[in-house]
């Protein structure tokens, strides 16, 4: 359960299987607040029978919809490299935006705003619904 590339999940599969010990590729996401709140995601790379015989522990770190099973070992690991650059650019956009927002305050209902971030309260800013 960390972030790292399909190759190094392989080196670990290979050198824990003649020892008889099994691993399952399986990064998580959903940040801190979805880690305290028990709803992280999980992209499990591994055996679908042996996902189902170990899905009980990965439901105590994460959401049960959301533990999805992609595939043979590696494609847990390449998704989660997919997803992390994502969530850069998004933070990138909001942190560009209240920049911007800060510089030229908005107006709303013809007043200046409290906060230079106000107008974005009810955005809906999450990577996906």
């Amino acid at each position: 359960m960390n972030t790292s590339t399909a190759h190094v999940a392989d080196r670990v599969r290979s050198r824990a299987q003649p020892r008889g010990i099994q691993v399952l590729d399986a990064p998580l996401s959903g940040i801190s607040k979805g880690a305290d709140a028990g709803l992280l995601q999980i992209f499990v790379g591994h055996n679908a029978g042996d996902l189902t015989s170990r899905r009980p522990l990965l439901e105590v770190v994460g959401d049960p919809s959301p533990i999805l099973h992609v595939g043979s070992h590696g494609p847990g690991c390449a998704i989660k490299l997919m997803i992390n650059p994502l969530c850069f650019v998004k933070l990138v956009g909001i942190g560009s935006t209240l920049l911007e927002q800060e510089r030229l305050p908005l107006l709303r209902d013809g007043e200046l705003p409290s906060r230079p971030y106000e107008p974005l309260a009810g955005a809906d800013l999450r990577l996906s619904s």
